[in-house]
């Protein structure tokens, strides 16, 4: 039986704003303490790029190697040489982050709302020897839960203190303070080797770690169950109307 850890490219493949970079990070830094060469090295900007590079990964011979790849898009879960981790929150706070995050309003995010729906389904589909299933919740709660069992289910042997080293190295105080850094680094020419910036709908800009892919707005004081004070009545009623008998068929209030 062909285990994870034989499979060249590990993806991150999930709906957006659900903990996908936490794991995109911990999944490359547990391969690179286990001696594996992890790819790409600097990470791209948008999707577009990140899938492209699995034209690379799938000729590589390398048996050292191994592809850390995140996409927000239906992927097949015969890809060839490959192992998925997928992270799940409920869409409606998904929704929310998603709008803070790209500076987008309501009737704008709503418009993609039932894709974000039809991936978080998707991934569910796969076959269970295929995917790691991770909580958005746990990741917030109980990392170091997390970070094993990304471990396990990449079939890595990671001493508790390493485990515990990730938690702290990956958490939100932590992750926002390499991005303040960067930001007050950004003017500098010099950074640009390791800092990009990409811009919001709404003209704003965000910095970009081009080590990690953690941006400007990546850390929030959001906490899960806002969307019940954030949202308007009215727009509450429009995600029930229109989306009710999923969340009910998947288990969200």
């Amino acid at each position: 039986m062909t285990h994870p850890i034989d499979r060249k490219i590990i993806w991150i493949a999930s709906v957006p704003r659900t903990g996908s970079m936490w794991a995109f990070n911990i999944t490359r830094e547990l391969l690179r303490i286990s001696g594996l060469q992890v790819f790409p090295e600097r990470v791209p900007t948008d999707d577009m790029e990140m899938a492209e590079l699995a034209k690379d990964a799938i000729v590589d011979t390398n048996p050292n190697h191994r592809w850390v790849l995140k996409v927000h898009a239906k992927l097949s879960s015969t890809t060839p040489r490959s192992y998925f981790i997928s992270t799940n929150r409920d869409p409606r706070d998904a929704l929310i982050s998603r709008m803070r995050f790209l500076g987008d309003n309501f009737d704008s995010a709503m418009r993609i709302f039932q894709e974000m729906l039809e991936l978080q389904s998707h991934y569910a589909s796969f076959p269970k020897h295929s995917i790691l299933h991770l909580d958005f919740t746990d990741i917030s709660t109980v990392p170091e839960m997390v970070i094993a069992q990304i471990a396990t289910a990449l079939d890595l042997t990671v001493p508790q203190a390493v485990v515990r080293e990730l938690a702290v190295r990956f958490s939100k105080a932590n992750v926002q303070k390499r991005i303040d850094t960067l930001t007050k680094q950004s003017d500098d020419v010099q950074a640009h080797d390791f800092v990009d910036t990409v811009r919001n709908r709404d003209g704003s800009i965000r910095i970009f770690d081009k080590g990690t892919g953690f941006q400007s707005g990546h850390v929030s004081n959001y906490q899960d169950g806002d969307w019940r004070t954030l949202l308007t009545d009215e727009q509450q009623a429009q995600l029930d109307s229109q989306f009710g008998d999923w969340f009910r068929a998947n288990n969200y209030q």
